[in-house]
């Protein structure tokens, strides 16, 4: 690589730099560096920044830098990755949902269950759901994801969600005999 290519690559990696610092973003570990590019821009933009009236009745420049919030999608940094890259930081980015909402349909002659849509821990087995509407209803009950699947006490909720949810919910039919023989 040439001399001109690498003079070329660290005057745009020193635009950037610069850029982000604007932003209020630390890049790299080098803390003087981070602090001088503040100041410089401090510097330029002090006659235009706001005064506040100080204790004893005169004028101060506030040199408080100002913060924004940048998303990983408006980032100048991300948008030089590769798309596959990109998509595996946005979602792990993404935050993690640790409840799950839970829609119960009677079948036959059963009471519906007053809220119909309940929210439960992911980590949770089915049998705390039976255990619930047992209560509720007052008697056995028999239950079904999509009215045909009746899973196991033992199954985590979690992984029924991920199969059988329908939009942002895990709809559960209940009886109180055997519907689906």
């Amino acid at each position: 690589m040439s001399n001109r290519n690498k003079n070329l690559g660290l005057q745009k990696m020193s635009n950037l730099e610069s850029s982000l610092m604007e932003l209020n973003i630390r890049v790299g570990n080098n803390k003087d560096t981070a602090t001088t590019i503040l100041e410089e821009n401090d510097s330029e933009k002090s006659s235009t920044e706001d005064t506040e009236l100080n204790e004893d009745g005169g004028n101060t420049i506030s040199n408080k830098p100002q913060k924004t919030k940048i998303t990983l999608n408006q980032s100048i940094l991300f948008s030089k990755l590769p798309p596959q890259t990109t998509s595996t930081i946005l979602t792990v980015s993404k935050p993690v949902v640790s409840k799950i909402q839970i829609r119960f349909k009677s079948i036959g002659s059963v009471n519906q269950v007053k809220p119909a849509v309940f929210k439960i821990s992911k980590s949770s087995k089915f049998a705390s759901i039976l255990k619930f509407l047992e209560l509720k209803i007052g008697g056995k009950v028999y239950c079904y994801l999509s009215n045909s699947v009746s899973p196991n006490p033992d199954e985590e909720l979690s992984n029924l969600y991920d199969i059988f949810k329908v939009g942002d919910e895990l709809i559960v039919s209940y009886c109180n005999t055997v519907a689906f023989g």
